[in-house]
C-alpha cells in the first residue's frame, strides 16, 4: 500500500513538471512574438488565473456598435491541452474578426471610389489594406504555428488543426488575388476600374474570411463538447456581439447542460437551424455593413416572434440556432415555419431599395442515443437538403432521412424594417 502511494506521488510530480514545462514554452513563444494582451496577461491566461473573456473588437463601418452587449464566458472544465487549444482558437478568432473589420472598411471606401474615383485616395486605401493584411498574416502565422505544435503533441486535436489549415489555404489564395491587383497599381492605373475590381475581390475575401471564422467556431465547438459545461444555470450565456442574441458557445453549453442532467427520458428537446438564403449576394450588392445590419434585424425579429422557452442563438455566419425544450419535432416545425413565412414578408429598407429575403430551415428532435454533436450534425445535414431542394423551405428529420415539410397556413402581416 505504501509503495502504491509513493508511485502515485512520483507520477503526479512528473505530470506537474510536464504541464509546467509545456505552459512555460507557450508563454515564452507568445510573449516573445507579442500579442493582443501583453506578456503579463498572457502568463495569467496560460497559468489559469485569468478568465477566457476577450476584449470586444472596436466597432467599424462593417460592424454596428454593440456597447450594450456584455460578454461573460462559461467556466468550462477540461484537460490542459484542450484549455490551451481553446485559448488559441479564441485568439485566432479575434484576429480574423479584426482583419474582417479592416476588409469591411476598405470595401466601403472602394465602393465610393468606384463612383467618384481619384487615383491618390484609391492608392492610399489599397496601401492601408495591404498593411492590414501583412499584420494579419504575421499574427495568424504565430497562432497557426502554436496550434500545429499543440496538435503534434496531442494527436486527438489533429483533425481540428487539419480543417483550419485547409481554410487558411483558401484564404491565402484570395489574398494573393488581392495582392496582384494592388501590385498592378505601382504605375499609372484607372482608379475607377481598380476600385470595381477590388470590390469584387474584397467581397470574395470576405466570404473566405467568414468561412475561416465558421471553421474556427466549429473547432471551438468540438473542443467544448469534450469539456464539462457549467451546472449552474445562473451564469449568463455569452452573447454574439453583432446580433445581440446568444452566441454558439452559449447555446451549445445550454444544450450540454440539458444532456448532462439526463432529461431526455422525461422532457423532449428539438433543435432547428435557420439559414438566410443567398446571403452572399446581399453583401456583394450592398456591402457587408448592410449585411450585418440585416443579420441584426433578423435576430431581433426571431426574438420578438418566439414564444415560451425558445432560445435563439447565432450559430455561424448567417445561420441561427433555435433550441426548443418540451417541443416534439412536429411542434417545433410549426414554430420554425412561422419564422420562415414571417421573414419572407419583411421588407428591409435600405435607402430607396427594399430588400426581401428568404430562409431555409431544418428541424430535428433529440433521440435517446443522441448527444449534442450527433443532434447538431443531423440538423445541419437536414439544412443542406433544404438548400439543395431549392431554398425557402423547411425540412424535418425524424430519425430516418430528411423530408420536406408541407407548409401550414398562417395569417401573418407584412412588415417594413429600416436598416
Amino acid at each position: 500500500m505504501v509503495s502504491y502511494i509513493l508511485l502515485v506521488a512520483v507520477l503526479n510530480v512528473f505530470l506537474g513538471f510536464g504541464v509546467g514545462a509545456y505552459l512555460g514554452r507557450r508563454y515564452q513563444s507568445l510573449a516573445a512574438a507579442g500579442g493582443y494582451w501583453g506578456s503579463e496577461a498572457m502568463l495569467a491566461r496560460l497559468s489559469g488565473t485569468a478568465s477566457l473573456d476577450r476584449p470586444a473588437a472596436p466597432p467599424s463601418a462593417g460592424n454596428p456598435p454593440a456597447d450594450e452587449v456584455v460578454q461573460p464566458t462559461f467556466a468550462f472544465e477540461g484537460d490542459g491541452e484542450e484549455i490551451a487549444c481553446r485559448e488559441l482558437l479564441d485568439e485566432f478568432k479575434v484576429e480574423v474578426q479584426q482583419y474582417q473589420q479592416d476588409l469591411s472598411a476598405a470595401d466601403d471606401q472602394l465602393r465610393t471610389y468606384a463612383d467618384d474615383p481619384e487615383a491618390g485616395t484609391v492608392k492610399e486605401c489599397l496601401e492601408s489594406l495591404s498593411q492590414a493584411t501583412d499584420k494579419y498574416l504575421e499574427d495568424r502565422g504565430r497562432v497557426c504555428a502554436d496550434l500545429q505544435e499543440l496538435s503534434h503533441e496531442y494527436p486527438r486535436l489533429g483533425a481540428i488543426s487539419g480543417n483550419l489549415q485547409e481554410a487558411v489555404r483558401q484564404q491565402d489564395a484570395e489574398i494573393e488575388n488581392v495582392n496582384q491587383i494592388i501590385e498592378s497599381c505601382d504605375g499609372e492605373f484607372d482608379p475607377g476600374e481598380v476600385s470595381r475590381k477590388m470590390v469584387d475581390q474584397t467581397n470574395n475575401l470576405t466570404e473566405i474570411n467568414h468561412h475561416l471564422r465558421d471553421t474556427i467556431d466549429d473547432a471551438t465547438a468540438q473542443v467544448d463538447r469534450r469539456r464539462r459545461p457549467p451546472e449552474s444555470e445562473e451564469q449568463q450565456a455569452p452573447i454574439d456581439e453583432l446580433t445581440g442574441v446568444m452566441s454558439r458557445p452559449g447555446a451549445e453549453a445550454e444544450l450540454g447542460r440539458w444532456w448532462q442532467h439526463g432529461p431526455q427520458a422525461e422532457r423532449k428537446m428539438s433543435v432547428a437551424l435557420i439559414d438566410v438564403d443567398e446571403f452572399g449576394q446581399i453583401n456583394e450588392r450592398f456591402g457587408e455593413k448592410t449585411g450585418n445590419k440585416m443579420l441584426r434585424s433578423i435576430a431581433q425579429f426571431l426574438e420578438a416572434e418566439k414564444r415560451g422557452e425558445v432560445t435563439i442563438a447565432r450559430y455561424s455566419g448567417q445561420r441561427f440556432l433555435c433550441l426548443l425544450p418540451d417541443a416534439d419535432a412536429r411542434t417545433a416545425t410549426n414554430v420554425v415555419e412561422r419564422f420562415r413565412q414571417g421573414i419572407a414578408m419583411v421588407g428591409f429598407q435600405h435607402g430607396d431599395a427594399t430588400i426581401r429575403i428568404t430562409v431555409s430551415c431544418a428541424v430535428s428532435e433529440a433521440a435517446p442515443e443522441d448527444d449534442s454533436g450527433t443532434l447538431l450534425e443531423r440538423v445541419d445535414t437536414t439544412l443542406a437538403e433544404a438548400k439543395r431542394y431549392g431554398r425557402n423551405r423547411t425540412f424535418l428529420h425524424e430519425g430516418t432521412y430528411p423530408t420536406p415539410v408541407v407548409p401550414p397556413n398562417f395569417s401573418l402581416q407584412a412588415k417594413q424594417v429600416a436598416l
